[in-house]
């Protein structure tokens, strides 16, 4: 879990300091249209890099306990959360590309994440 922490507050260091400025123009080769266009969604983002590192961990977990179902279950609760995210936001709110993904997207790993902490905790 030191992983989740570690690029959790990284993340949350590039993000919040004219580092991500440096990050996005230099190293990505972005224009400064596109940097501003990237910023709402890097910040919705900020939690995947931990949540990501907290799945693996689950993952393992599972896999040691031969529960391998939980995690085509949490695959699918992954795709499905993302895939009516994507359609419900599309139909009910003005939100351009980049949001939209970015929420579907954090929604998505967010409830795989949820599914594996319930399933982990039920088969321990």
């Amino acid at each position: 879990m030191f992983l989740s922490g570690f690029t959790f507050f990284f993340y949350l260091l590039i993000i919040f300091s004219p580092l991500k400025y440096l990050l996005l123009k230099t190293v990505t080769g972005l224009s400064d249209d596109l940097i501003a266009l990237a910023e709402i969604p890097l910040i919705i983002l900020m939690v995947l890099p931990a949540v990501t590192a907290s799945i693996a961990w689950l993952r393992a977990i599972n896999i040691k306990n031969g529960t391998t179902l939980n995690l085509a279950s949490a695959v699918f609760t992954n795709f499905l959360v993302l895939f009516l995210s994507v359609i419900i936001h599309n139909a009910f709110f003005d939100l351009n590309g980049t949001v939209l993904a970015a929420i579907s997207f954090a929604l998505s790993i967010i409830a795989e994440a949820l599914f594996l902490v319930v399933k982990t905790v039920k088969s321990s």
